[in-house]
């Protein structure tokens, strides 16, 4: 198992600290490897299937279809493509309502923020709908 760190863009793809490299794997070798994406207030969601990974890996697109992620409905809707679902603000893993708790004790609060399920730069009434609105959803990673 390997882990790194990036920024997931808002046309979904996923880059390194830079804002534009690729991100790297320094301690995985070649292999097969189920991809598992994670995000500070997201559910997370994983590959569907393991992933041939070497210098030359195809990119793996989660954003056309349910079937991409692992799971029943791993992900959520968004106008023609496939996103995260928001809402787990504490981390816990499913969006309940003590996530709607730690998001309403931190209202207006415009610091980058878990908060801040809708990622606007400030929570408010908008990240709490948004919430409602995956209430009860769970990762499917296992």
């Amino acid at each position: 198992m390997d882990t790194t760190v990036g920024f997931i863009k808002r046309n979904g793809s996923v880059v390194g600290l830079d804002g534009t490299s690729v991100l790297t794997f320094s301690g995985a070798k070649f292999g097969n490897y189920y991809v598992v994406l994670r995000h500070r207030n997201h559910l997370s969601i994983m590959t569907a299937g393991a992933l041939a990974l070497s210098r030359a890996s195809a990119l793996y697109d989660f954003t056309t279809g349910q079937s991409q992620a692992h799971g029943t409905n791993p992900m959520v809707g968004v106008e023609t493509s496939y996103a995260m679902i928001a809402g787990d603000a504490n981390a816990s893993g499913i969006v309940t309502a003590a996530d709607a708790n730690y998001l309403f004790g931190f209202m207006n609060n415009t610091t980058y923020h878990n908060g801040d399920v809708n990622l606007s730069g400030i929570v408010t009434a908008a990240d709490a709908n948004m919430l409602y609105g995956n209430m009860n959803r769970a990762t499917n990673v296992p």
